[in-house]
């Protein structure tokens, strides 16, 4: 009996430390876990306050960076953000994309100040110079004033002496001329005889003025009718083109007085005379002098179906080569249809195609100068409005007209005359009635119209 409680101790014993080692052993691992979980705790912990330190640290610096760009810390990065790209577009799109930063911007505006700053020393120093310079101006007037005033003294002492002499002069003056007029009186006598021959002298002399008049306008009539002849020649030739550069090149250079802008209008090779009824097929600007004979030259309007060729004449009523042409203009130019008075701009297109005015009316009547036997033509616009207080106006408007036919000045309208030089505007206004001319409703190219040549060649002027 007692050998079997001894037993059962003993295996109640084994049991014990049994499972005090198995507690042990968990309670161990237990532990070693419990201290993993800690270091990784403590970890966290580690990491989550640094990480609060940098994100305390960014938000300083976010409050610094939104304090140096003049923003409330409460501000969106977003908007902040939004507002420096734009800023950067503004200042510094000008710059290679790595180069558009704040930085670039606020270094360039810095360089722009300094050369402000530069610039404002530069004129202070100038100033400072002028003023010495009025400084010394001003010595130098007073220095003039007296230099007057002993010149005025000089000068009332002299007058007075002279004034003394002139007294003395007068009295032996009128001595004399108590003689003179009893030898003026003789002299009358002779005077009247003289008179006399004079009548008879007058009279054939009149005769002979008379026939010179009958002359004159005889030879002014034949010198009309030679101004009145609608035929021109033409100027020159186109000797090359390229159609794909909307480029010419002519055979009038420097030589021959040619000057740049001014316009022709282009005909056929054919045409030998230009008359009224005469149509240009295209018309060019002059953009560049090449020699003394050679221009190049660029389209200003031409035609798809009739485009311009080699050996294409060109004439404009502006230009004669080798001379200037003379005009008078007379009325309301209006060049555009706008109801404006357009005269300086006709006095410019005159002018740049090397021509010269004689005599001007313009709307209000204001006259310059007059037609002469040099003056080619008088271009001729709407005459001043008849009312009452304006019959001045149409008195100088009608007397400019007939003192162009007095001397033979041939009448050319606002429209013709722009259609000779070769003029292009935006719009132009034709003259109704009368007044029309057939040429001013012909067709015209369209805008946008592109043309091309198949024959075109590189831009370069041709051999002359």
């Amino acid at each position: 009996m007692a050998g079997k409680e001894h037993q059962g101790l003993q295996i109640a014993l084994i049991l014990f430390v049994l499972i005090t080692i198995a507690l042990a052993a968990t309670s161990f691992i237990f532990y070693k876990e419990w201290e993993k979980q800690v270091a990784v705790a403590n970890t966290a912990t580690q990491r989550e306050q640094e990480e609060i330190k940098i994100r305390v640290a960014t938000d300083i610096e976010l409050e610094a960076l939104k304090k140096a760009v003049g923003k409330d810390p409460d501000a969106k990065v977003s908007d902040i953000q939004t507002e420096i790209e734009n800023l950067m577009k503004q200042y510094s799109a000008t710059y290679p994309e790595p180069a558009q930063t704040i930085t670039t911007a606020l270094e360039n505006q810095m360089e722009t100040y300094l050369q402000l700053q530069a610039e404002r020393v530069r004129h202070r120093d100038e100033l400072a110079k002028l003023q010495d310079a009025r400084k010394q101006l001003q010595a130098e007037l007073a220095a003039a004033n007296k230099r007057f005033e002993d010149d005025k003294n000089v000068v009332l002492a002299q007058l007075m002496e002279a004034r003394k002499e002139y007294d003395d002069d007068r009295s032996k003056f009128t001595g004399a001329l108590a003689a003179k007029d009893q030898k003026i009186a003789g002299t009358l006598e002779t005077v009247r005889q003289i008179e006399g021959t004079a009548a008879r002298d007058r009279s054939t002399l009149a005769a002979q003025l008379r026939t010179m008049q009958r002359d004159f306008e005889e030879i002014r009539k034949e010198h009309t009718e030679l101004k009145d002849t609608d035929i021109e020649s033409p100027d020159g030739q186109v000797t090359g083109i390229s159609e794909r550069q909307r480029t010419v090149w002519i055979n009038i250079g420097n030589a021959d007085g040619l000057r740049r802008q001014t316009t022709f209008s282009v005909f056929d090779r054919d045409v030998s005379q230009v008359t009224p009824e005469t149509s240009p097929k295209a018309k060019i600007e002059v953009v560049r002098l090449l020699g003394p004979h050679v221009a190049e030259a660029r389209i200003l309007e031409d035609s798809v179906s009739n485009p311009i060729l080699r050996n294409d004449v060109i004439f404009s009523t502006a230009f004669t080569p080798g001379q200037r042409e003379h005009f008078a203009v007379a009325g309301l130019i209006d060049i555009d249809g706008d109801g404006t008075d357009d005269l300086e701009r006709l006095r410019s297109i005159i002018n740049i195609n090397g021509g010269e005015l004689d005599a001007v009316v313009d709307a209000k009547g204001n006259r310059s100068g007059k037609p002469t036997y040099k003056t080619r033509f008088i271009v001729v616009g709407d005459p001043p409005a008849a009312t009452e207080n304006n019959t001045a106006a149409l008195e100088a408007y009608s007397q400019l007209l007939k003192d162009a036919q007095q001397a033979g000045v041939k009448q050319i309208s606002v429209a013709k005359f722009l259609d000779y030089v070769g003029f292009v505007g935006r719009e132009r206004s034709v003259d109704l009635g009368r007044r029309a001319d057939p040429n001013d409703f012909r067709a015209r190219p369209s805008d946008g119209v592109v043309r091309e040549s198949t024959s075109a060649f590189p831009r370069r002027a041709p051999r002359p």
